[in-house]
């Protein structure tokens, strides 16, 4: 068994054959078991184990049925643990059956307080207990900066350090927010159609095909065979793209 030296990091876990772990305060290493469950369900060396394993289960549950019958104000955790322990005792000493044995238990613990019960049903006992409602601990600033590292080196070495980054980091994210903000409401724009435009389209409304206002074209009308310009049209809108042009 080996002893983890102080250095970047404890490990704890399983690695190709090696197994680190902490006890009592300090990391060690050693060579990975051989020993999994299947072997241990399974091989005749741990045929007692499994033996044993079964009367604990049965024992738990006894004891389980005897603690829920005792009054719910009256009885304790630590009772399960020793009605349970009782109950294994009683089935790797003697042959009884799990009935002959809640039979037994019952009589020594429960009986005197069904008999309570009768003669007193409205005593406080038997209700049940408050829920305890336990605080959250609230850490002064001085607590929180004396937290050290398992190597033992101070968790908050570089406390105003690490405050000027988040913040730096939070003015960039804000920054870069609005800038996304600013390029999105750039890319939208209404079309608005040029006063020349717009004026030139209200000269020559009997032009056929002419497209919406809304549509941003820059080119009214755009010929084709099937329905070609006049030459009067033609000259008309050459002189006036003239005018148009040279303001």
């Amino acid at each position: 068994m080996a002893r983890q030296i102080a250095g970047l990091c404890f490990l704890q876990g399983t690695f190709d054959d090696l197994t680190f772990y902490k006890m009592e305060g300090r990391y060690y290493v050693r060579v990975k078991s051989s020993l999994t469950g299947k072997r241990v369900k399974t091989s005749p060396e741990f045929k007692w184990t499994m033996i044993y394993a079964r009367l604990l289960a049965r024992a738990s549950k006894i004891g389980a049925h005897i603690y829920k019958a005792l009054p719910p104000g009256w009885r304790q955790f630590w009772m399960y643990r020793s009605f349970t322990g009782e109950a294994f005792t009683l089935l790797k000493q003697n042959p009884y059956t799990d009935e002959q044995v809640k039979q037994l238990l019952w009589q020594t613990y429960v009986q005197y307080w069904e008999q309570r019960k009768a003669q007193d049903p409205d005593n406080p006992i038997w209700q049940p207990k408050p829920l305890k409602t336990r605080k959250r601990r609230k850490y002064s600033l001085e607590t929180i900066i004396r937290r050290k590292e398992q190597d033992g080196t101070s968790l908050w070495i570089h406390l105003e350090e690490a405050e000027r980054k988040r913040l730096a980091l939070e003015k960039k994210t804000m920054e870069a927010a609005k800038q996304l903000k600013k390029q999105q409401a750039q890319s939208f724009k209404p079309y608005i159609r040029p006063a020349k435009l717009q004026a030139f389209s209200t000269y020559y409304p009997s032009i056929p095909n002419r497209p919406s206002e809304s549509a941003g074209f820059d080119t009214l009308y755009v010929p084709s065979d099937s329905n070609p310009l006049t030459k009067n049209q033609q000259s008309q809108i050459t002189n006036d793209r003239i005018l148009v042009d040279s303001g």
